[in-house]
């Protein structure tokens, strides 16, 4: 009986080293949602840094400065944290992607009003997960090349004017 492999593609294989090298804050209290959120983002090649509390996501946040936040929005104090996120200065372009109960519509609405990227009604479904993250991570990429390059231009300008 012949074996068969597949070949994994360049866009494959591309994505895969990508998507390894983003690291996604997973902030949940409970322990088997977490894990759920977790075996879903591995399987797309993400690095995960997963903590329970969001003084434990401050800590993680300055260790290890993540591409993406994925919060469960029944964490305590969920909200503050996105609003501290929000106006943290350095963090506060990381993209949030919010995970909200179905019967809990208003938080949804409520995570729109604290600048939220994104929010997902539980029950939570892989699909749609996956897409969101790529979604939010593809477009944080122009964003941080923008700032990459105001950043270079200004040093740049420090540079000529020094030298003047």
């Amino acid at each position: 009986m012949a074996t068969v492999t597949k070949k994994s593609t360049d866009h494959e294989t591309n994505t895969r080293s990508t998507a390894a090298s983003r690291v996604i804050l997973v902030v949940a209290e409970d322990n088997r949602f977490q894990d759920t959120l977790v075996e879903i983002l591995r399987e797309e090649g993400y690095s995960i840094l997963a903590v329970t509390s969001t003084a434990s996501a401050h800590d993680a946040l300055h260790k290890t400065p993540p591409s993406l936040v994925v919060l469960d929005s029944m964490i305590s104090d969920g909200m503050d944290f996105c609003r501290w996120l929000r106006s943290s200065g350095e963090m506060a372009h990381v993209p949030i992607l919010m995970i909200v109960p179905n019967e809990r519509e208003g938080m949804y609405l409520e995570s729109q009003g604290i600048r939220v990227d994104d929010a997902i009604l539980k029950p939570l479904h892989r699909e749609e997960l996956q897409a969101c993250v790529r979604t939010l991570l593809r477009r944080r990429r122009p964003q941080q090349e923008a700032e990459t390059f105001k950043t270079a231009e200004s040093l740049e300008g420090d540079r000529i004017q020094e030298s003047s």
